[in-house]
């Protein structure tokens, strides 16, 4: 049987304390996903260049911009991330 790669998934949030509570709910399925977070645009984007992103859940009104510009920026300058392997 061929192990199955772990999906990168890359959550937004600019409360702190929403992120923080999603990296407790989600510390189950921590074999089965390798999470990032971010708190802003900057930080998002930071991480985005630095690793291949499966999926990216974002909240609409970021500190400073809004989810769907980011959303956009990320589809312009990684159009075919996740490039498969």
């Amino acid at each position: 049987m061929q192990k199955q790669e772990s999906s990168v998934i890359l959550f937004i949030d600019s409360d702190n304390n929403q992120l923080q509570s999603l990296k407790r709910s989600l510390r189950n399925h921590r074999h089965e996903w390798i999470n990032y977070y971010a708190e802003n645009a900057v930080s998002a984007l930071e991480i985005m260049s630095q690793i291949e992103v499966d999926v990216v859940v974002c909240e609409t009104q970021l500190t400073g911009s809004s989810g769907s510009e980011l959303l956009k920026q990320i589809q312009q300058r990684y159009p075919g991330n996740p490039p498969k392997k």
